[in-house]
């Protein structure tokens, strides 16, 4: 009921308080104004004001219909463009990604070289991010580091250009990106984390001397100054770089520093396994198996462990055993491999091992994986081999497999025989390195 002379004041002290960001009043007393009508003066300005009004309060719906009603009354409005920005920004909070990516491109295109560019240009490769979208999302966060925004907005640009890349494995171009920021803004809050990144990136690029230098350099002066997740995966790259030097020793001791650090949880698995493995290939079984036990009762208590994890970590195990001679053990990781995993590639070599340490312990389940390498497609018993003297063509070794498999009760007796043979059958290795026996 304010009268027509007075209404121009209810502009005033709605913007007001608006400048105050007295949120709540501002809206009241915009909502009267513009409750005479959108003919009034400056009824666009009106409009923009009380949709970030209501917007900062989170009542986001009625936000996003006076955005909505100033695009449709006011086209050639200079709030237009901050109209689209804003409603944008709060589809976004809302969880509409894609209505919210669409207003932003309108943005961009009612001016790219204005204030809210950058800002746009970020929620977009935001919304690339969410969406798995790397490529686009690096694109976006490039074009957004080269707007006239401020310099705090370009940096963090490069930063989530860079991280972008090193998700969509680009590794190379992500390591310039850092090295990029770096150098032209040494004084921005992101410097200490790509500086470890630069070298992270280097590092994955397969750049293992180069990366290794810059991880040391990293780790001394801004090493104490980053996240303890991120130390950890500087650490672990080192460690990674070392390992393909061809530096064994200092690998394992920086795997070794990496177990030891808080931080990713999931990465100190990754470290345990590969410690594992370089334990391994020095003929360290009984090192190795011992890691590998704690590391399996480790991933029994962890969420979310990869399965590559979880698999190399019982097949390895199985291996230790195996060498060490440990039967029962090796059974027991071979056969749980094999169940879990009867489709990998290393099944064939699992069940031969297996197979042997039942040979050499328990006698349970020897001709189940007999079967199961003929069932592989293998037909390891069917190659044309024919038992040597004192049985010398008289049993062909499929015949001898179907025989044993014939009754459980001459089982034994068939395996007493098969190992009279073993001194001829181990000659035989079918390429994977190591004897049928």
């Amino acid at each position: 009921n304010t009268r027509e002379t007075f209404r121009p004041a209810l502009l005033a002290l709605g913007d007001s308080a608006f400048q105050q960001r007295d949120w709540f009043r501002a809206e009241t007393i915009l909502g009267d104004y513009l409750s005479f009508g959108l003919e009034l003066p400056s009824a666009d300005d009106g409009l923009m004001k009380l949709g970030i009004a209501m917007h900062r309060q989170d009542n986001l719906e009625a936000a996003l219909r006076e955005y909505d009603r100033l695009l449709e009354q006011f086209g050639s409005s200079a709030h237009r463009q901050q109209a689209l920005f804003e409603r944008g920004q709060a589809l976004v909070a809302l969880g509409r990604n894609d209505d919210a990516a669409e207003s932003f491109a309108r943005a961009l295109d009612a001016g790219s070289d204005s204030l809210f560019a950058g800002h746009a240009l970020n929620h977009l490769g935001a919304i690339a991010m969410k969406d798995d979208d790397y490529v686009n999302a690096a694109a976006y966060f490039e074009r957004a580091a080269q707007t006239d925004a401020d310099p705090g907005l370009r940096a963090a640009s490069l930063h989530q250009q860079g991280e972008a890349l090193m998700a969509a494995r680009s590794y190379g171009p992500a390591a310039t990106v850092f090295a990029r920021l770096v150098q032209e803004h040494p004084a921005a809050a992101q410097v200490r984390e790509a500086t470890a990144l630069e070298a992270i990136a280097t590092a994955r690029a397969g750049n293992h001397g180069s990366a290794l230098g810059r991880i040391e350099q990293a780790e001394a002066s801004v090493g104490a100054s980053i996240d303890d997740t991120l130390a950890a995966t500087l650490a672990y790259e080192k460690a990674w770089c070392l390992r393909e030097l061809g530096r064994p020793q200092d690998a394992e001791a920086a795997y070794v520093a990496v177990i030891a650090r808080p931080g990713d949880g999931q990465l100190g698995l990754h470290a345990e396994l590969e410690l594992a493995e370089l334990k391994m290939k020095a003929n360290r079984y009984e090192d190795a198996a011992e890691l590998l036990t704690r590391l399996q009762q480790r991933i029994a208590v962890t969420a979310d462990v990869p399965e590559a994890v979880t698999t190399q970590t019982v097949y390895h195990l199985g291996l230790c055993q195996y060498r060490l001679k440990n039967h029962r053990e090796a059974i027991a990781a071979l056969e749980s491999f094999i169940e879990r995993n009867p489709l990998d590639e290393r099944v064939p070599s699992a069940s031969l091992l297996c197979g042997d340490s039942v040979f050499h312990g328990p006698c349970g389940s020897t001709i189940h994986f007999l079967s199961d390498i003929q069932c592989q497609g293998l037909r390891l018993f069917s190659l044309g081999l024919v038992l040597g003297s004192p049985f010398d063509g008289l049993l062909g070794v499929d015949d001898f497999l179907l025989k044993c498999l014939s009754t459980a009760s001459q089982l034994v007796t068939r395996l007493g025989v098969l190992r009279l043979l073993l001194p001829g059958l181990r000659k035989q290795s079918f390429g994977f390195g190591l004897p049928l026996f």
